[in-house]
């Protein structure tokens, strides 16, 4: 959440928002990185979840600078 308020803090607003953009990060983060690839195209169709995927693996890279 730091980082997706530092990078976005209108995403951060709307993400904290919805419930099920925030279930659906914290499945993503906790899966194996293969699965990952698997949500992340899934999610791609996700109305509410859809508008943070990209976001979403911009924070990713950023590794642990928060």
């Amino acid at each position: 959440m730091a980082a997706l308020s530092a990078q976005s803090p209108a995403a951060a607003k709307q993400f904290n928002a919805s419930p099920g953009a925030q279930a659906w990060v914290r499945t993503f983060f906790a899966s194996p990185v293969d699965q990952r690839r698997t949500k992340f195209q899934e999610a791609q169709s996700i109305p509410g979840v859809q508008q943070y995927v990209g976001l979403v693996v911009q924070i990713a890279n950023t590794g642990n600078s928060y």
